[in-house]
């Protein structure tokens, strides 16, 4: 079990922790590395390392890939698997970690997820001795699932300590983590790419990534040892105060969100290769649009704890902008034009994710109670959370690359938008409908404990 910390216990363990998940947005503004502790900016700076290492170490290898697999005798469709699978064992991987979180600890989640990614990155780099094509890809496929199940764990673990340890500034804090993740994962690429060149083999590329990883470990040993949870109750109802008609809303608005960020870097790159521009400039594009990510991410997560009205109007702005963008978008267009789609698209998605998590952890805490614990409610958040990120970054660009052999960019778009919309708008309705009779039936029946 883990180690919790009672209200009574609370305040000597770390003085910056203030009172658990409560709104504390009108504290936003003061400064959020002038009111941590010693421990708390070690542990922000680890944090900050960890995104950045961990999406690094997944882009690396999407430079070579196909080249790889394809010089071994295996089909492109093998290596686009073993690409997208490890995003797709992350989320579901996340929603099982979210719930059972409680029953272990955010410092043993962690420290067991970076191990197990890290020694699957080194692995998979060791099948470049491997000859025989069904063994590579069987083990290479289940490689990269148990890759996604430790990236899960620590993404998980990682995003409940935000919650935890650093209440008054989750915005600030997710923002500035977003950014790094940003950044990680537009250098994996020129990593892997540079390190490819230079050995010819996939082993060196994934030995080095993940030697970025391992010296996370000791170092969150240290940092974490005596590290408990702050549990301010039961488990009592948890999922009820998510799975209401707000947070589901957003949860599938951020799926569709991150899913077409993602078709866009998938299907726009593939569409501007097969119409003539270089590498370069496709490379280029990818970086304007996790750049504009990464810096409007830490903007947004500045003033994103203003104010309510603010925060949902940007979120608003965000997801419909997006939705907007990917119907008249069009990788046909000019160098410039792609240039200022790729920046607005990267500042529209800053504007959906970092405002939709902190909109989401206002709103599932309005129904939490004093008998509810603030950590199995901050675990179920991270999981569901990085659930909604991984299925709409997994399905949206696999789909589309289906539908691109036989329909027009456009028409793609079109068509995987409205799709997620309609379904979006589909399960808020059926929630709307679940919750008024729940509260209409409410005062007849006992309470419900899960």
């Amino acid at each position: 079990m883990a180690d919790r910390v009672t209200p009574s216990e609370k305040a000597p363990l770390l003085e910056n922790r203030n009172g658990g998940n409560r709104d504390t947005s009108n504290s936003s503004m003061n400064s959020m590395w002038k009111d941590s502790s010693l421990r708390q900016k070690a542990l922000l700076l680890f944090i900050f390392w960890g995104h950045f290492a961990i999406f690094l170490c997944v882009s690396t290898p999407n430079p070579f890939m196909t080249k790889a697999i394809v010089a071994k005798g295996g089909l492109e469709i093998e290596a686009s698997i073993m690409l997208q699978i490890t995003m797709l064992a992350m989320a579901i991987s996340s929603a099982v970690f979210g719930k059972y979180q409680v029953h272990i600890n955010s410092k043993v989640m962690l420290l067991a997820g970076l191990l197990c990614f890290s020694a699957c990155q080194a692995a998979f780099g060791l099948l470049h001795f491997v000859e025989n094509l069904n063994t590579v890809v069987a083990v290479g496929i289940t490689i990269r699932i148990l890759q996604g199940i430790g990236q899960g764990a620590y993404l998980v673990a990682a995003l409940t300590i935000i919650c935890q340890d650093f209440t008054a500034h989750i915005g600030k804090v997710f923002g500035m983590a977003e950014s790094l993740l940003s950044i990680g994962y537009i250098s994996g690429p020129m990593l892997g790419g540079v390190l490819y060149n230079i050995s010819e083999t996939m082993l060196l590329p994934f030995i080095i990534s993940s030697g970025i990883v391992v010296p996370m470990i000791p170092v969150g040993y240290c940092l974490l040892h005596g590290h408990r949870e702050i549990d301010e109750g039961d488990q009592v109802n948890v999922m009820r105060s998510i799975w209401k008609p707000g947070p589901v809303f957003i949860i599938g608005a951020v799926a569709i969100g991150n899913g077409q960020f993602g078709l866009i870097n998938v299907l726009g790159c593939e569409y501007m290769l097969n119409r003539g521009f270089t590498m370069v400039e496709v490379g280029s594009a990818l970086l304007t649009a996790a750049g504009s990510y990464g810096v409007m991410a830490v903007i947004t997560g500045c003033f994103v704890g203003l104010n309510t009205k603010i925060r949902r109007a940007f979120f608003a702005i965000g997801f419909i902008g997006l939705c907007i963008f990917q119907l008249v978008f069009s990788p046909t267009q000019t160098m410039t034009g792609i240039f200022i789609g790729m920046v607005l698209c990267g500042v529209l998605s800053a504007f959906e994710m970092i405002c939709g998590f902190s909109e989401l952890m206002n709103l599932a805490v309005e129904g939490n109670t004093p008998m509810m614990s603030d950590f199995a409610l901050h675990s179920a958040l991270s999981g569901v959370w990085n659930l909604a990120v991984g299925i709409g970054g997994f399905s949206f660009p696999l789909v589309g690359s289906q539908l691109s052999n036989v329909m027009s960019y456009r028409l793609v778009t079109m068509t995987v938008t409205a799709f997620g919309v309609l379904s979006l708008a589909f399960f808020t309705v059926l929630m709307l409908i679940i919750a008024r009779r729940v509260r209409n039936s409410g005062p007849s029946r006992p309470a419900l404990v899960s």
